[in-house]
């Protein structure tokens, strides 16, 4: 069949396509319709939206709409290549000349999806938020900002549950705002707004953000723009560390190198990426990587360098432990700790009292051990000798020091029963390894130096007996085991 004539032969009815069969099968194809009417956005009402329109027009159309607002505020087009959003931050600052990469912001859109169409009326379906790029949006706290809003509209408040607040990307941000990736903007809007209090902070009062184009930015005084558009002004992000991203970009960029090298480079290379991971919080994830370190490095510890390293890894290993609460596996790894730095060094840093008075008053607290819960306070704050850790001693996240310590040379012994305790500890019989007579034999040394010197070294004297303690109790806890499996065979 080669003509039409040929078709109409075969009884087949021939209808001539339309414009508009074609638009009602693409209209079929979105049954639920809009969610919402799509605000009027005066982008989009001069033909020029961010995605089609030009730079030109955009720009027009926003400062005309500036104007109207009696705004005060700068647009700036920014060149096509190299592409903007490819570059750092500070690249971008530079470009803007602006003071800080904290003035530098972005505008999202997050919808409710819990709503439906039987909701009632008035509820935020869709919330503009305007945050920084050094700065995390919090989503529990902008659902507390969004339950405040409906609740000044006298609206019942509504439970966790009803709401999941989802970044609308794509096609569906262009539909609500008028305006494609990277362009969104608070000009034109018909959206509840919510500035991060952070911005409110900074103190050139400036900021800068997407101005209805990809290529054009806009920058905005900061209390202007909260009475001219009405911003919710309230916390709703979180710090982030933007050098600890970057870092581990380029760490995730040398993975494969790395375990293509293996040896020494992966080692290297493990304790980068484990620290930035305990810096994010991410300790499962950093023990992980600090075990595979452990199993490969094999070099020992009198070689140059290997007890530095050792120390370090260990001590490493013992914090994260101890964060994830796991205060036993913890002081394992700390006595190895203790056990790689006597290579090099001759007495206690302020790092391994720290390290160890936080150590002794978790596991005190847990325990109900109140004696050993304050002694641990006075160890850390034996650290203000060293002129080094106060900041640490005042950090709001230790609950222990509930005000300022006062470093008292009270008697060690008497506090102790330090010759009961010697007596007991001296006279105890491990069988697990070679350490129970190290630790034997630093217990004597430090019985025998604190008869014949002051009292101000007790800390150091602390820290030996206590490291003991906890050394005898992981050997109990070993022997136990011990006997649970021969008593079951």
């Amino acid at each position: 069949m080669s003509s039409l004539d040929d078709l109409r032969s075969c009884g087949l009815p021939l209808v001539l396509s339309s414009a508009v069969l074609l638009t009602k099968v693409v209209t079929a194809a979105h049954p639920k319709g809009p969610k919402d009417p799509v605000p009027t956005n005066p982008v989009a009402d001069n033909g020029a939206n961010g995605a089609d329109g030009s730079v030109e027009e955009v720009q027009k159309a926003m400062e005309d709409k500036a104007k109207a607002l009696n705004l005060s505020s700068l647009l700036l087009a920014v060149d096509a290549d190299p592409p903007y959003y490819e570059q750092s931050l500070e690249w971008r600052r530079d470009r803007l000349s602006a003071n800080s990469v904290e003035e530098l912001c972005k505008s999202v859109v997050l919808e409710n999806t819990k709503l439906d169409a039987s909701s009632e009326a008035g509820r935020v379906r869709c919330v503009l938020v305007i945050v920084q790029y050094v700065a995390k949006l919090h989503k529990e706290k902008l659902i507390k900002v969004v339950q405040g809003m409906e609740s000044a509209k006298g609206l019942p408040p509504l439970g966790k549950k009803q709401y999941n607040m989802r970044l609308l990307e794509g096609t569906a941000c262009q539909e609500m705002t008028g305006c494609g990736h990277n362009a969104v903007t608070p000009l034109g809007q018909d959206l509840p707004m919510v500035l991060s209090d952070e911005i409110t902070k900074l103190a050139s009062g400036q900021f800068w953000l997407g101005g209805g184009h990809v290529d054009l930015k806009l920058r905005l005084n900061v209390d202007e723009s909260v009475k001219i558009f009405g911003f919710t002004v309230a916390d709703v992000t979180y710090k982030k560390n933007y050098k600890l991203e970057k870092a581990e970009a380029v760490l995730l960029r040398c993975t494969r190198n790395a375990e293509e090298r293996s040896g020494a480079w992966l080692v290297k290379y493990l304790n980068h990426i484990s620290q930035v991971r305990m810096k994010q919080s991410r300790d499962v994830e950093a023990m992980e990587m600090m075990y595979e370190m452990e199993s490969l490095a094999n070099f020992p510890m009198h070689e140059p360098g290997a007890s530095e390293f050792y120390e370090t890894l260990y001590r490493n290993m013992s914090s994260s432990l101890r964060r994830m609460g796991r205060e036993d596996d913890a002081a394992v790894y700390f006595i190895k700790m203790a056990e790689a730095s006597r290579y090099h060094k001759k007495q206690l840093d302020w790092m391994d009292l720290w390290d160890l008075g936080i150590l002794i008053a978790n596991r005190a607290y847990q325990a109900g051990r109140w004696p050993e819960f304050y002694k641990s306070r006075e160890i850390i704050a034996e650290v203000h000798s060293w002129d080094i850790g106060l900041s640490k001693i005042k950090q709001p996240n230790i609950p222990w020091f509930e005000h300022d310590i006062a470093i008292g040379h009270s008697s060690f012994g008497g506090f102790f029963g330090y010759t009961g305790t010697l007596h007991v500890l001296t006279n105890f019989r491990g069988d697990i390894g070679s350490h129970t007579h190290t630790f034997r034999h630093q217990i004597w040394r430090a019985h025998t130096h604190t008869k014949s010197s002051s009292q101000k070294n007790w800390c150091q004297e602390l820290y030996i007996i206590v490291l003991a303690l906890i050394w005898f109790q992981v050997c109990a806890k070993f022997r136990h085991r011990r006997f649970c499996s021969k008593h079951e065979l």
